[in-house]
């Protein structure tokens, strides 16, 4: 499914704050498999500036689990649980998801959301990315 566009993004879910919006990023092969986008907007601004952007994996190539590869809050809505409400937010629209932290933030971040973060049963074999891409159901456009 290619968007059109002019065709409306429609938000995928809401938090209490936010409309999410999703789209599937699919980039050059070289640069890695697509990836789901998540772009969370303040439900009541009139400026649509995303506030968080989340970007996962919805099959990681090692386990074939989603797998969050990225998330940024603009700077001046940081330290105020953005982060926290969108991902909280990604994992009951897609079930759960491996995050795995890489910064210091991120660290905080995880340890902050404890046992809201449901963690993934991972399975003892490793996932073969060609056939695991093939098989990936759709959950943006």
């Amino acid at each position: 499914f290619a968007m059109d566009l002019f065709d409306q993004m429609q938000p995928v879910f809401q938090t209490d704050r936010f409309d999410v919006f999703c789209v599937t990023c699919v980039r050059n092969p070289a640069l890695g498999v697509p990836r789901d986008v998540y772009l969370a907007f303040h439900r009541h601004q009139d400026i649509p500036r995303p506030v968080c952007i989340c970007t996962v994996w919805p099959s990681c190539p090692i386990h074939g689990l989603p797998y969050v590869d990225w998330i940024e809050v603009t700077s001046n809505d940081r330290r105020t649980g953005v982060a926290s409400e969108v991902l909280l937010g990604v994992q009951g629209f897609i079930g759960p998801m491996i995050a795995d932290p890489v910064t210091r933030a991120g660290e905080k971040l995880v340890e902050a959301l404890g046992d809201q973060l449901i963690e993934p049963e991972i399975p003892a074999t490793i996932t073969d990315p060609s056939i695991e891409a093939a098989h990936r159901p759709a959950t943006c456009h």
